[in-house]
This record gives structure tokens, sequence and C-alpha cells, in this order.
């Protein structure tokens, strides 16, 4: 496996459908939502970090210019958290700013659990946004980090984090969150 990393508006129109389809379809499969809102041109105009396996597209993972890891994804079947770390640790290498995040959804831990795993922390004060597809709400939280400061990695962290975003999880039916519509 390798990954590679395409810098803003250099993608091939044969990569650019490529990660399209890709995106669109395992969000639907694991989200049951139609990522309507991620279009060719986002795409092409940020960094994409492109896991490969021989030829075959198994990971991606956007960067936006001010720092955001977004439309992470891995392909059913290749141990979805240990690559999604891999892509992750790369887009830190990459990415020429002091502070990164990722808003990770607050339902499901899996990506959660790989951005905490790479030095992301619950960003203070926690910051909440629900997403409203047609489908369904997507609720995420935003994690981030400094690249300045040393990267601690303490279970007892990542598990606090982790009993928060299920807490908040829990009473986000009966708090009030902003909300976008993706249209």
């Amino acid at each position: 496996m390798n990954i590679e990393y395409w810098p803003n508006n250099s993608l091939s129109l044969f990569l650019i459908n490529s990660g399209l389809e890709f995106i669109h379809i395992r969000f639907l499969e694991v989200w049951g939502i139609r990522r309507i809102d991620v279009t060719y041109n986002l795409i092409f105009k940020r960094k994409n970090l492109i896991l490969k396996e021989n030829s075959k597209i198994i990971g991606w993972l956007g960067i936006e210019n001010d720092g955001e890891l977004t439309n992470a994804c891995i392909e059913k079947g290749y141990k979805g958290i240990d690559n999604l770390i891999k892509l992750i640790k790369k887009a830190y290498e990459v990415v020429n700013l002091k502070y990164i995040y990722a808003e990770v959804p607050i339902c499901r831990n899996a990506s959660a659990i790989a951005f905490l795993q790479t030095g992301m922390r619950l960003e203070k004060p926690i910051k909440l946004i629900k997403l409203k597809y047609l489908e369904r709400d997507i609720i995420l939280i935003r994690l981030s980090i400094d690249k300045e400061k040393n990267i601690i990695l303490n279970s007892d962290d990542i598990n606090n984090d982790l009993q928060t975003i299920s807490y908040l999880n829990c009473i986000s039916k009966i708090i009030k969150i902003p909300e976008i519509v993706i249209k």
C-alpha cells in the first residue's frame, strides 16, 4: 500500500471522478447519506491524500486550506482505523499549518478513535454542529491539534475524550446544536 499526496489543483480528471465515486459510495454505504455537497470543484481545489493498494483506491482524506481534514473514508475490509491513522499522520507531514482539525461524528467512535490516536483532542470549548442531510442528521464534534506542541499519546486522555463524545451523543436530542442544511 502507498499514500499519494496531491496538492491543490493537481488531480487529474480521472482521479477526481474516481475520488468522487469512492467518497459518494463509502458515505452511502456507511452513513446512508448522499454526499451531494462533495463536488468536482471541492475535490480539485483542496489537497488530497489517496491510499492505494496497487492501483485500487482504498482510502481518501481531503485537506482544506484552513487545516480541516475532511471526507475521510476507507474501503470496507481494509482495516479502517489503522489505515485512517496512516492517512492522518501523512496529513500532519504535508500540511504546513500549526493548527489542524477534523469534525467527526458523535454517534460512532471509529473516526474519533483514529483522530485521537494521532494526537488530536476535543477542542475547548466544545464545538458541535448538526448536518441535516435529506436522509438523516449527523452531529459532528471538532477535534484539533497544535502541531507545534509535543504530541503525547495518553490513553487516559483518549478515554476521557471518548467518554465525553459518548455523553454528548446521549444528550444530543435535548441540547440546542447549530444546524447546517445540506442540499
